[in-house]
């Protein structure tokens, strides 16, 4: 079964998180890493996103942030 749609507030909060398959690794190494804080430095700009806080852990990430 499908999950209902995600309610669209203006100026919202919202809370996205991402993990690896299986709780699995998403960066092979530092330089991975890195690379996702780069495109993540154009986030805010390019989907008129504020992004407030970022957690990368080996196996997911978290970015709270406000549309």
């Amino acid at each position: 079964m499908a999950r209902l749609l995600r309610i669209d507030v203006a100026r919202g909060w919202y809370h996205v998180i991402t993990r690896g398959i299986e709780r699995g690794r998403i960066f092979r190494d530092a330089h991975d890493c890195q690379h996702f804080v780069e495109l993540l430095s154009s986030l805010p700009k390019h989907l008129e996103v504020e992004l407030h806080a970022f957690v990368l852990m080996h196996n997911h990430y978290r970015l709270p942030s406000a549309y």
